[in-house]
């Protein structure tokens, strides 16, 4: 079963003074909040979230809401709060992208939407790189390297991985090569040569590989989904991530888990991807 999203925090306070954003709360309703990490909600009559945040001290940035006299606009708005606890900050950023994606309160700078990924992609042997969106470099079996929120993003990393390596921007597609000269790199002592004979082509894809191999980093390095496990006193979550897509978080890890990973989402990429890369992070397959 997923993790119960609590409504245990939930205060109304009619007739207070609006003016005054310290009196949003009734004085013992700021104390009962937890000092954890989690989500809130601040909600008006209708029950409509207005704003959605997160911290890794409910209480502490609850208090700091109402003493900040810009928000004044929100908190004379808001008649009630709900809190969720989670088991840490990751859970805590996940919630949170994913409930103001759903509800876009007013007051919220909205996150990134979920969207198409972007790779860089060559099909078996070929030199060049072609930018496509992820679905169709897979549905073409295409060796796929990178992860990209946009096609701009895609051509800007291809752009400097040439530059860096001094690779052939012409054998990497991006310019039509001379049949003599090679490429205009080469004449500028950019490239080393590989358009116009001058690098041997195994040399080249050699070069191109170790060149490409961070980047292959970057996409789905999982054969399906993985859970991450996070946990406090008291309180245990495993997030469900598959192709960068967030299946929510659960108490114990799912027995079954669908395998399709969803739309890419760039905010769930910027959370768990540096996680990937630590060692003190417990991975589970699903």
């Amino acid at each position: 079963m997923p993790v119960k999203i609590t409504s245990a925090g939930i205060f109304s306070v009619p007739g207070r003074n609006r003016d005054v954003p310290g009196h949003c709360l009734p004085p013992d309703a700021l104390a009962a909040l937890p000092r954890a990490p989690g989500v809130y909600i601040f909600r008006d009559r209708r029950r409509r979230p207005l704003y959605i945040g997160k911290s890794v001290n409910i209480r502490d940035r609850i208090g700091a809401h109402l003493r900040n006299g810009d928000e004044a606009a929100l908190l004379a708005e808001s008649v009630s709060l709900d809190f969720m606890e989670t088991a840490g900050e990751v859970g805590a950023l996940l919630q949170e992208s994913q409930l103001i994606k759903r509800w876009q309160p007013r007051y919220n700078s909205m996150l990134l939407t979920p969207g198409q990924a972007w790779v860089l992609a060559s099909a078996r042997g070929e030199l060049a790189l072609q930018v496509l969106p992820a679905v169709d470099a897979q549905a073409q079996s295409l060796r796929a390297a990178g992860l990209f929120p946009s096609r701009s993003a895609a051509l800007q990393a291809l752009e400097r991985l040439i530059a860096q390596h001094c690779l052939c921007p012409g054998l990497s597609g991006l310019e039509k090569l001379h049949p003599q000269r090679g490429c205009f790199a080469r004449q500028l002592g950019k490239c080393r040569g590989a358009c116009a004979g001058h690098e041997p082509l195994a040399a080249y894809r050699q070069r191109r590989s170790r060149a490409l191999r961070g980047l292959e980093r970057m996409a789905w390095p999982f054969a399906g989904p993985i859970g991450v496990v996070e946990e406090r006193p008291q309180l245990r979550q495993v997030h469900v991530i598959n192709r960068w897509c967030y299946h929510g978080s659960y108490e114990q890890a799912p027995a079954r888990c669908s395998a399709e990973g969803g739309a890419f989402d760039a905010d769930v990429y910027r959370i768990v991807a540096p996680l990937l890369q630590r060692e003190d992070v417990l991975l589970l397959a699903l």
